[in-house]
């Protein structure tokens, strides 16, 4: 008797666990969207691309990883359409990248047509924090932050905790077939990031 009442206990335990696993990642997918969803402003004084993986083993065949290159082509888009928008191109170079992805970034722009004065590299940073930190300063005006639609709400958050005023997102539409697994893993790690803010 006593094993058939734990057993229900058990049983209990585990079914609230997963409701509140979906409700949880409910909320995170909620918010998510709410932020993938929003319009992007006109005429920014400062666009910032986030960095993301640098593919190729020599400087011939670097080339932005398929994430990256949604973002790039987001910021074409914009540059193209908002000529007095300058950009700022943020990321590192990892230890298995050959260049930093400001670089990366800043040799695809230019092959879009994107002229080059308008293009500032931030080439020291090894994550979106870093990132957002480090072109703070070189941000001017009105900003709009370039990141693929499932990383957009996680990085007007960090944004907005140093400190940036007038920021808004440009949300690349991720097309990869990675996707799925992109958004659980935002979902997951959003919850992190809320909780501790620090972070």
């Amino acid at each position: 008797m006593k094993k058939k009442k734990t057993g229900k206990i058990i049983l209990k335990i585990f079914i609230g666990l997963i409701l509140i696993g979906i409700v949880y990642a409910g909320l995170m997918f909620a918010l998510i969207l709410s932020a993938a969803k929003k319009e992007t402003p006109k005429n920014a004084d400062t666009l910032i691309v986030l960095g993301a993986q640098v593919w190729g083993k020599n400087l011939e065949n670097a080339r932005p990883s398929h994430v990256f290159k949604e973002r790039l082509n987001a910021a074409v888009t914009y540059l193209n359409e908002n000529k007095n928008t300058k950009v700022i191109i943020a990321g590192g170079k990892g230890s298995d990248e050959i260049i930093s992805e400001a670089e990366a970034g800043k040799r695809y722009l230019i092959e879009k047509g994107i002229l080059p004065e308008r293009i500032l590299e931030e080439d020291r940073s090894t994550d979106t924090m870093e990132n957002l930190r480090n072109a703070k300063s070189m941000a001017k005006g009105k900003v709009v932050i370039d990141s693929n639609d499932f990383h957009i709400y996680r990085a007007l958050m960090f944004a907005k905790r140093l400190g940036y005023k007038d920021v808004s997102g440009l949300p690349a539409k991720s097309k990869t077939h990675l996707t799925t697994k992109l958004y659980i893993r935002e979902i997951l790690a959003l919850g992190y990031y809320i909780i501790f803010p620090s972070k």
